[in-house]
Order: C-alpha cells, then sequence, then structure tokens
C-alpha cells in the first residue's frame, strides 16, 4: 500500500504539477479501497450492489453518439473506476471459490453462458471496445450476484438488495428535493411536472422507487409481525407501511404510465399469492371479462376511446395521457415507429445480431433519438439475435417456478419478492430496454432474481448475514 501511495504521489507532481492535491486524494481514495476489498471481501461484498447502482446514475447529460465513439469524460471515468474496484472485489471473492457452500444450479450455467456470448460477440461487434467493456460489466455483475446469493442465500441477496435501493432512493431522493440544481421536479412534459436527479431520466428514477416500493410490500406482506428487528428503521408493522407510502408518492411523481401500470401489476400479484384463493381469482377474471364484453358491445374502435380520453379532466386520465395527443398515445410516444425499423435490422441478422451494446452504433444511424430499441425483446435481439434471446428467454421466465411451490420454495419475503420483481421487470420491458440493455440496475435485478429463484429460503440466522445495515435494539 506505501508502494502505491509513492508511485501515485510521483505520477502526480510529474505529469499534473497543477492538480496534484486531486490526484493525490484520488490516489489515496482508491489504494484505500483496494486495501479494504482485499482485507474484508465479504464486508465488501454487502455493499457492492449499492456500487452497482452508484455507477449507473447519470450525473449529467451526454450526446448518445459520444458512447459509440469512445469519447471519455468525468461521469465514464467515475463509472469504470468504480467498476475496476468492483472487478478486484469479483476476483478476491472468487479466489475463495471453494469456501463457497452450495453448488452451481442449472440457471447459474445458463446465466454464464448468455454472459460469455455477449463477450463473445466482440467479435462481430460494430463497435468492439463498447462491447467489450459493457460485456466486463456484466460479467462483474454475474459474478458478485452469484457470490452473494452462493454465500447468503436467497433471502440474504434480497436483504442485501433491498438495503441497497433503500438507501440509494432516500440519499438521491432527498438531494433532488433539498440541493437545488440537483434535480426535483423540474422537467415539464405537457405542462405536468416529473421528478427526477440529477440527469436521470424519470423513467428510471421512477423504475427504482417503484422496485423499492415492491421489495418494502414483500417484506411487509410476508414479514413476521412479532419480529422485534428494525432494519433501516423498518419494523414489520406501521413504519413499514409509511415507507410504502412515501416510496409510492415518489414514484408517481414520475409521471411514467409503464412504471405505474407494472408496479400495479406485480403489486396485485404479491397481494394474490398472499390472500388470493380460488374464489377471488375468478371473481376477478370475471370482473375483466365483463369490462371487455362492456367495451366491445359499445361498438367502439380503439382509436375512438383515446381520443374520448384526450384532454380530459379525470385525474387518471390526466395521469396516463400526460397532456399527450390520442395519436401520441397510440404509437406510444414513437415506438411503434422505432420498432419497425428495428424489425428491419432484426431481419438482416436474426441469429446472432450485431453485437452485445453493438446495435447502438447501427439503430442510431437509423434512428438519432433512439440509441436503444425501448424493448427488452427487439433488444435482445438486435444485440444477441435469437441465440442471446432464447437464454435470455430461460433466465427471464425461471423464477415462476417459485408460483407452483408455494409450499416449500416459495415461502418468507424472499419468494415473494423475486416474483414480483420479475412481474415488474418483464412488464416494464415491454416499453423499454430494460434488462437488456446497457449493465446497471435493470441486470442486476435481473440477474438477482434468476438465481436467487433455484435456491431454496434461508433460517433467520442464516438471512441475517446478507446485510449489515440492521439496527438491532
Amino acid at each position: 500500500m506505501a508502494l502505491l501511495f509513492s508511485l501515485a504521489t510521483a505520477l502526480a507532481v510529474a505529469f499534473a504539477p497543477r492538480a496534484t492535491a486531486s490526484v493525490l486524494v484520488l490516489g489515496v481514495t482508491v489504494c484505500s479501497s483496494i486495501w479494504f476489498i482485499l482485507k474484508h471481501p465479504h464486508f465488501a461484498l454487502r455493499l457492492s450492489l449499492f456500487i452497482v447502482i452508484l455507477a449507473w446514475t447519470k450525473f449529467r447529460t451526454r450526446d448518445p453518439l459520444a458512447t459509440v465513439s469512445g469519447v471519455l469524460d468525468w461521469q465514464i471515468g467515475l463509472e469504470l473506476g468504480l467498476y475496476a474496484l468492483l472487478g478486484i472485489l469479483a476476483i478476491r471473492i472468487w479466489w475463495d471459490v471453494r469456501a463457497f457452500p452450495g453448488r452451481m444450479r442449472w440457471i447459474d450455467i445458463a446465466a454464464i453462458a448468455y454472459v460469455a456470448l455477449a463477450g463473445i460477440s466482440i467479435a462481430w461487434s460494430p463497435v468492439p471496445r463498447l462491447t467489450a467493456v459493457r460485456a466486463v460489466q456484466l460479467l462483474i455483475q454475474l459474478g458478485l450476484v452469484l457470490a452473494i446469493v452462493r454465500i447468503f442465500g436467497r433471502e440474504g441477496l434480497i436483504r442485501n438488495l433491498t438495503a441497497s435501493i433503500l438507501v440509494y432512493v432516500a440519499v438521491f431522493g432527498g438531494i433532488a428535493l433539498l440541493v437545488p440544481g440537483a434535480g426535483g421536479s423540474s422537467v415539464t412534459e405537457g405542462g405536468f411536472s416529473r421528478h427526477y436527479w440529477f440527469a436521470m431520466s424519470p423513467g428510471d428514477v421512477a423504475s427504482v422507487t417503484a422496485v423499492a416500493a415492491l421489495l418494502v410490500l414483500a417484506r411487509l406482506l410476508y414479514g413476521s409481525p412479532h419480529s422485534p428487528r428494525r432494519w433501516l428503521g423498518i419494523a414489520s408493522g406501521r413504519w413499514m407501511a409509511l415507507w410504502l407510502v412515501a416510496l409510492v408518492i415518489l414514484m408517481v411523481a414520475g409521471r411514467t404510465r409503464g412504471v405505474a401500470i407494472a408496479f400495479v401489476a406485480a403489486a396485485s400479484v404479491v397481494f394474490l399469492l398472499r390472500f388470493g384463493r380460488s374464489w377471488t381469482v375468478a371473481v376477478g377474471a370475471s370482473i375483466v371479462l365483463l369490462a371487455v364484453a362492456t367495451i366491445l358491445s359499445l361498438n367502439l374502435r380503439p382509436e375512438e376511446l383515446l381520443v374520448a380520453g384526450e384532454g380530459s379532466s379525470n385525474p387518471v386520465l390526466q395521469y396516463l395521457y400526460r397532456g399527450q395527443t390520442a395519436s401520441e398515445l397510440a404509437t406510444m410516444s414513437s415506438r411503434s415507429d422505432l420498432w419497425s425499423v428495428v424489425a428491419s435490422l432484426v431481419k438482416a441478422r436474426p441469429v446472432i445480431g450485431y453485437g452485445y451494446m453493438g446495435s447502438r452504433l447501427v439503430l442510431l444511424r437509423e434512428v438519432l433519438w433512439a440509441g436503444y430499441a425501448h424493448n427488452a425483446l427487439f433488444q435482445s435481439l438486435l444485440d444477441l439475435g435469437i441465440l442471446g434471446t432464447t437464454l435470455l428467454t430461460l433466465l427471464a421466465l425461471s423464477p415462476y417456478r417459485l408460483v407452483g411451490q408455494r409450499s416449500t420454495a416459495y415461502t418468507g419475503p424472499g419468494g415473494a419478492a423475486v416474483i414480483a420483481l420479475t412481474t415488474f421487470l418483464l412488464l416494464s420491458a415491454i416499453v423499454g430496454e430494460s434488462f437488456a440493455g446497457a449493465p446497471g440496475l435493470y441486470t442486476v435485478l435481473f440477474l438477482s432474481v434468476a438465481l436467487a429463484a433455484v435456491r431454496p429460503p434461508v433460517t433467520e440466522p442464516e438471512s441475517r448475514q446478507g446485510w449489515s445495515l440492521d439496527f438491532a435494539p
């Protein structure tokens, strides 16, 4: 460590005399972080998912073409630096792989195959450097998630994920509301404000808040009401409900229709699994069929229904339309036009695609505003073709095996969270690239639920190993 510090000092004085202090601070931080990772790898592992989400955060706006051109700035430097530290952590943890409890599962092999295909796609990517960087980031995420779930079990992974996301939303949501220039609710579309922080899109902010709310909901419904534990200030009672209400309000402030619909659907699934009986499912299905029959009996076309809701004073319709016209809503904010272009690109290379994240350059040449396909299926087909999409689909649907095993593997907040997050990710993926996009929040969530689904629930003493932000009385 002393040698590294001396080397950093020498380089700072030689190459950046005017910024020596900044370089020294950075050097000390990096050296200290590496020392901490090597000395306390398991504790660092508990912080890793929060670091992944931090690296995903956008603090500035950037030209979409800058990424494929390889232009670097401080934001990219921060992201790559954080992933470098996470990579060191992954290597350190897997150095002791024989000490890991449990064994590799079939879903682990599928995830490794998907990441391997992403790495191999460097060979045919039009932007091999970008593909290489993103593939390495995805590999690091897989290594960390697989280590956490094998060491701490499903409940430990979910508790780690929940704590990381709650801390992130609480800190950055507070910054956006209290610090001038850090975001807030100044983005307007059609006269409506949308909550966000820094340069994050309101959709991403709404998504991470919705995920936090679903994780709290799972713990609220499935946690033990008699447990004395307090966890991030949350007890299994009214205080947890207050957290849930605050998170839902924050999510709604993002005014993102797809996220809101996905959240309601995912929350409904969790409620049905907890309280549903055969008669409640039958009643729900009957109500849906009755509503469809009523609409059909009125002989109204979908276009007429959309026009009828345009300019309505109904608050629900105002939220859904968000100041847009019926034609804009019908095309899902021009996504249908984008998907026509994407379909033609997929037909040109259907088997192996254009390389992991390599389709960004190809798509930007066709549609200047679209760096992604805004649909997970199309994005996967663009990047890794039918081969990658098959593996991705297997990973995406595997968590639903828990529904058929409610009496054993499903029990507990971890299983409920897996089902809720899977439902949310799949529905939100209809109008966004989601887990098929660049490595970040969505991919780490995707890997977490896929790998956790095949693990049985652990006992409470084992699950307490999963994350250290527990405030025990």
